[in-house]
């Protein structure tokens, strides 16, 4: 549940602190064309499956089970 938790947070952009308190997305540089608020939408703050396998690598160094490949 902890590995599933952690990559569905991830995937909808939706990133917190241990402690709960929610992290800001990267800011999105829109060209001002047709996409006034891109920034604002969730895939925008997601991040890829790729992103998600690296980091589980720095964020849980010791713990096998949160381990997984980006494809799967």
């Amino acid at each position: 549940p902890v590995l599933r938790d952690y990559g569905q947070d991830r995937l909808a952009g939706r990133i917190a602190k241990p402690d709960g308190t929610p992290i800001a997305g990267p800011k999105v540089l829109g060209k001002g064309r047709r996409a006034v608020h891109r920034q604002n939408r969730r895939w925008a703050r997601a991040w890829s499956p790729e992103q998600i396998s690296r980091r589980l690598r720095l964020d849980f160094p010791e713990d096998e089970t949160m381990r997984i490949s980006h494809e799967a």
